[in-house]
């Protein structure tokens, strides 16, 4: 899979990652319901450069708000 050029062109791993979430979006929106399946980004209001802090904050939503309005989801991590 090759995007505009070189420059945005994608590793095997990347291939085979997008791939993987292209089938399991399309298993989500089939046992779903198209109707049923939003996209939303989450983001940090300061600069969270530590893995294991991005990941403690992240569980903490998911624990006290995301798992009660939304307990299905994709999660994709992007630095």
């Amino acid at each position: 899979m090759v995007l505009l050029g070189d420059f945005n062109e994608l590793s095997t791993a990347h291939c085979k990652s997008a791939y993987a979430l292209q089938l399991n979006v399309k298993a989500f929106i089939e046992h779903f319901g198209i109707d049923n399946v939003g996209f939303l980004t989450l983001t940090f209001p300061d600069h969270v450069i530590d893995p294991k802090e991005a990941q403690r904050r992240f569980n903490s939503l998911r624990t006290n708000f995301l798992k009660h309005h939304y307990p299905h989801y994709i999660r994709v991590i992007e630095r």
